[in-house]
């Protein structure tokens, strides 16, 4: 069976052992694939890890998207490295990925941040367990808003607006934004809406949806913002043509090297408090899963390898090179003083992580396609082609259909 891709945002899955109907014996290595190129600081990190759990145990396959398309389900072939957050009818039904509920009671849910716990779960099943997290912030020019007489990072969007109106006179893009769903969603919780969970009247085209989709728009004709779905727009603020960009937790470290290079200084700041007086945030990041058509054996090696890699330490090793976020509070001390130092964005990521107002996107067959609806709808809006109240109505009925 040919693996059909579907674009999604938020969680993605690592996935741990093979596929398809290949049974493994017990005295074989078990299969790991990871989501990144393996030159990647995160695709390195994660080798490293693995060659110090048991090297000679783990088959360790690195897949970025291009090479995922041409993967497909079956023998011994690792098929999956990105799985779609609306996992249940792709993967779930056809019993392709085991449920955790046998392995999983064994774990104390107090040691996960609570959003990253939550993530796992799917139409009341975990199905996924956090291997590490991001979280959306925005990373900006210091020296550019300093130019502008801007000293601290704004708390609000309404003194967000105030600063890009001042940067405006010293870069040719103020903001420059992608329609990530995660940001927009941010937005959306700060502003007092809730993700629907399941089919609701006026879920988007309510208030808080209207405060966002008004706030953007008018960003956006003032010449403010630019929508981008360059996936690389983190090289514009390295090379200073962009004064901020909304990013997720890893993006500081990707680009922090070019910035230094061209002296520009950055800085990093959570998504800002909306109309509720509070911000909001929807975690994301990569998640562990076990395929069906194994031994008992090789499950639990699997198991093991998992529960391992979320423990402080190695979460601490990883997140110090990657500049992702780890899925437990117990990882911090073991962080160094000099990732800390090095890294603004992290302190931003645990800080979002650890606030109440942070979530994971509603565990629901089919809220991937709320999504993309709400992607389109905001680009829709942002574009003018579009009015506010029909783009939002237009994800409504995304909601009512596929929830």
């Amino acid at each position: 069976m040919r693996l059909r891709w579907i674009a999604a945002f938020g969680a993605v899955m690592v996935v741990a052992s093979g596929c398809g109907v290949f049974t493994t014996s017990a005295n074989e290595p078990f299969r790991v694939s990871e989501p990144h190129a393996g030159s990647s600081p995160a695709g390195t990190a994660f080798g490293v890890l693995t060659g110090n759990y048991q090297a000679e145990s783990i088959d360790l396959r690195h897949f970025d998207e291009q090479r995922l398309l041409a993967k497909y389900w079956g023998g011994k072939l690792l098929a999956v490295a990105e799985i779609p957050k609306d996992v249940i009818k792709t993967f779930v039904n056809p019993g392709m990925i085991l449920s955790m509920a046998p392995y999983v009671h064994n774990v104390n849910q107090s040691e996960f941040y609570p959003a990253v716990w939550n993530a796992g779960i799917e139409n009341g099943t975990r199905y996924r367990m956090g291997g590490n997290v991001k979280v959306s912030l925005i990373i900006y020019n210091k020296a550019v808003f300093a130019k502008a007489g801007i000293t601290q990072a704004p708390k609000t969007w309404s003194e967000f607006l105030r600063d890009l109106t001042r940067v405006k006179n010293y870069v040719k893009v103020p903001f420059e934004m992608a329609p990530d769903p995660d940001v927009i969603e941010s937005a959306f919780l700060s502003n007092g809406g809730v993700l629907p969970s399941h089919k609701v009247k006026n879920a988007f085209d309510n208030p808080a949806g209207l405060s966002t989709f008004d706030y953007f728009r008018q960003l956006a004709s003032q010449g403010l913002m630019k929508l981008s779905t360059d996936p690389k727009i983190e090289n514009n603020l390295a090379a200073g043509t962009t004064a901020a960009i909304t990013a997720t937790s890893p993006t500081y470290d990707r680009i922090v090297q070019e910035a230094q290079q061209n002296h520009i200084p950055l800085g990093a700041f959570s998504m800002p408090s909306g109309t509720s007086l509070h911000t909001g945030n929807v975690v994301g990041g990569q998640e562990f899963a076990m395929f069906a058509h194994h031994t008992k054996v090789t499950t639990l090696k699997e198991w093991n390898f998992i529960q391992w890699f979320d423990s402080p330490k190695q979460q601490a090793y990883y997140v110090s090179h990657t500049g992702y976020g780890p899925v437990t509070p117990q990882a911090l001390k073991y962080i160094p003083l000099k990732t800390w130092q090095a890294n603004p964005s992290l302190p931003v990521t645990i800080s979002a992580l650890n606030s109440p107002y942070t979530v994971s996107n509603p565990g629901v067959s089919g809220y991937s396609k709320v999504q993309i609806a709400l992607e389109s709808a905001f680009t829709n809006v942002i574009s003018h082609k579009l009015s506010v109240h029909r783009a939002l109505k237009s994800v409504d009925s995304a909601v009512n259909l596929n929830l």
